[in-house]
C-alpha cells in the first residue's frame, strides 16, 4: 500500500521498516510521508516503480533494478538494526 495508508506509520514501533512502492503517475505528497515517518522514528524509503502507472492498478512488475533498490534499502536497515543492538 502507499499514499494515505502511510499515515498508519504513526502506530508502528520506533525503528520499524516501511518501503513504499509508488507509481510514476505523479504524487505531490511524497515529502509529507517522508516527514511523517521521520516524526515517528520509522525507517522509510519510497521506491518509484515504472510498471505502476495507475493508483488503482491491481498488478505490476518490478524490474531487477527496482528489486535491487528494495533489497539495498532493507539490507541497510538490517545492518543499522544489528549495529545498534535493537
Amino acid at each position: 500500500m502507499h499514499g494515505a495508508f502511510l499515515t498508519n506509520c504513526m502506530w508502528q514501533r520506533d525503528g520499524a521498516l516501511v518501503v513504499e512502492l509508488a507509481g510514476s503517475y505523479g504524487n505531490n505528497e511524497v515529502q509529507q510521508f517522508h516527514r511523517l515517518a521521520l516524526s515517528f522514528s520509522v525507517f522509510y524509503s519510497r521506491i518509484e516503480v515504472k510498471g505502476l502507472t495507475d493508483h488503482k492498478q491491481l498488478e505490476f512488475n518490478l524490474s531487477i533494478g527496482e528489486m535491487q533498490r528494495v533489497y539495498d534499502f532493507a539490507a541497510e536497515y538490517f545492518t543499522n538494526v544489528t549495529q545498534s543492538g535493537a
